[in-house]
């Protein structure tokens, strides 16, 4: 089902991919990017990527984000969604720095006050920097020692105008700009903006580091949520609020079936006055507190015992498919395999003995054969 979902998506935006065996596990084709053909190979997981040389050497500026991307990418077609626009930014960039060298470089008023402001700054807080000079990243770390980056590309006219910002922060960075701001003003509200979330990096940083967290694949400052496992086959979404992680309650919600996720949603609310607002627990404290267990440590996703295939569907693979999570799990104690309803409504029509009535469709589990029973639709 997700196969054929993702393959339709991609034939509608890549005609000129396709799958090069069965089982759609890997595709090959072209894409087009502003007018121009490149030959691409990709993995439906993402952990295999090979381009041309022409488009390899397009992105080879930022191959860092195109790797991160690849991290984070739900699947192929996503992923080139995202290949194309980086790529299509890395051209448009190159076509304006050769229009710039065709037609005048910018004033040596530019480079004199990026200079000035590199120099006054410190060199130790440019991480990188492209060739024209008009795009770098910088780097400043907070008060725990946390690093944290700002891509920053600069205008032909600067500093008349102000350069463009991108950071890995839980809210947009809107930089205030006036006649005499420089480099270095906006490097000094970027210090600012991270010294207001110490408590926010913090609450994360402990969860990520004792607790089992299976979303993000890659956490990031960015995201403000962690889905956490409490066992193998039950887990936890969290979203915390990052202007106030430590004095207020997150969101929460269990993920599982409801055999399993009760005895939690039972003491979360007779404990719930237990949870310290004062500012001095962190959040994976108040959880452990209020639902009186201990967070599965995080293990090695390399290892045998440490993959979390429990806890994704057992038809599709995957936990995450569109907007849907596995929520439909076999009532067997011993074996719990969780289902996404809409990946085990159309596994139980194609059986024989499959049986609907009032909505409700039952037939036996994928790998226990016990009966099992699920609502056709989720309303």
């Amino acid at each position: 089902m997700m196969q054929t979902q993702m393959l339709r998506r991609m034939l509608d935006d890549f005609p000129c991919m396709s799958p090069s065996d069965a089982r759609f596990q890997r595709f090959h084709g072209f894409i087009t990017i502003s007018e121009r053909e490149f030959r691409v190979s990709i993995s439906s997981d993402c952990t295999y990527l090979s381009t041309d040389k022409s488009l390899k050497s397009i992105i080879s500026p930022c191959f860092q984000k195109v790797r991160e991307r690849l991290k984070l990418a739900l699947n192929a077609h996503e992923f080139l969604l995202e290949l194309r626009d980086i790529a299509e930014h890395q051209i448009d960039a190159t076509r304006t720095d050769k229009q710039s060298v065709e037609f005048g470089l910018p004033p040596a008023q530019f480079y004199e006050q990026l200079l000035t402001d590199i120099s006054h700054m410190g060199w130790s807080c440019v991480a990188s920097m492209s060739e024209t000079m008009r795009a770098l990243d910088l780097i400043t770390r907070d008060a725990a020692g946390r690093t944290h980056s700002l891509n920053v590309s600069l205008p032909a006219d600067y500093p008349k105008n102000p350069p463009k910002c991108v950071t890995n922060m839980p809210v947009e960075f809107e930089i205030q700009w006036g006649r005499d701001s420089t480099l270095i003003s906006v490097l000094r509200q970027f210090e600012k903006l991270v010294a207001q979330y110490q408590d926010f990096f913090r609450t994360m940083e402990d969860l990520d580091k004792h607790a089992w967290v299976l979303e993000p694949e890659y956490p990031t400052t960015r995201e403000v949520y962690r889905r956490v496992a409490l066992g193998k086959t039950c887990s936890m979404r969290v979203e915390i609020d990052h202007r106030a992680p430590l004095k207020s309650f997150p969101e929460i919600r269990f993920l599982g079936s409801e055999a399993a996720i009760e005895p939690f949603k039972q003491r979360l609310n007779q404990n719930i006055q237990h949870w310290d607002m004062t500012g001095q627990s962190l959040v994976r404290q108040n959880l452990e507190r209020v639902l009186e267990i201990t967070l599965p440590l995080p293990v090695d996703k390399n290892a045998e015992d440490g993959e979390d295939s429990m806890l994704e569907c057992g038809i599709c693979y995957a936990y995450r498919l569109e907007e849907s999570t596995p929520d439909v799990t076999c009532d067997l104690a011993e074996c719990s395999k969780p289902y996404h309803r809409g990946c085990l409504v159309e596994w139980l029509r194609a059986l024989p003995g499959t049986r609907e009535s009032f909505g409700m469709i039952t037939g036996n589990c994928v790998y226990c054969e016990e009966s099992i029973s699920v609502a056709v639709s989720a309303d």
